[in-house]
């Protein structure tokens, strides 16, 4: 991956496709490196976050080896176990417990993560690129502002490669700047009654 570009080159280039007024010229310049610095934070953040499916695979492997301890540590002989509890049941029993807790939360966690077809597909920070764009346009351009128009697709990929340092096309994003879909969604079930 190629590093994002200094901030002083894509400024320019950007003040060009925005085109301000000459009094404008500085504020403009000034809120283009703040949304650009937004977005770099941005990516940075979630540069080591898991996906969505990920995060169901993992839950699953820390089920399943919360359960294997358990059944490894329940086929020690009762000395070992009590020498490991100090003879204390009640510690033994809570231990047990706790196991069985954590691997039903675990469970939990995971049948509550939702991860929707082709939810992986709409990339938020690539709509917080076309939505920084587009503010920049709509606050500080001369002409006039269409969430369709070249100008705001050319700001938006400028953003993009200016903060993550890769040329993407962004024409889906700049149509829908506004969009924001959640990354996951967790459903929480119906209390029973």
């Amino acid at each position: 991956m190629k590093s994002p570009q200094p901030s002083k080159g894509i400024v320019d280039r950007a003040l060009d496709l925005i085109n301000p007024k000459p009094e404008q010229e500085t504020a403009c310049a000034a809120a283009t490196e703040a949304r650009l610095q937004l977005l770099r934070d941005c990516i940075e953040l979630h540069r080591n976050l898991p996906s969505p499916g990920d995060l169901k695979k993992e839950l699953s492997g820390i089920r399943r080896d919360l359960t294997k301890a358990k059944k490894a540590i329940s086929s020690y002989s009762p000395a070992a176990r009590a020498m490991i509890f100090k003879k204390d049941a009640v510690a033994e029993q809570q231990f047990f417990d706790s196991l069985d807790r954590l691997a039903a939360d675990t469970q939990f966690f995971r049948a509550s993560l939702v991860v929707r077809p082709g939810g992986h597909r709409w990339d938020n920070r690539k709509v917080m690129a076309a939505r920084y764009g587009a503010d920049l346009l709509r606050s500080y351009s001369t002409e006039p502002f269409t969430k369709t128009g070249k100008a705001c697709r050319e700001l938006a990929e400028l953003l993009w490669e200016g903060a993550s340092g890769k040329v993407e096309d962004l024409a889906q994003y700049c149509r829908e700047p506004d969009r924001i879909d959640p990354p996951l969604v967790v459903k929480v079930p119906w209390a029973k009654r």
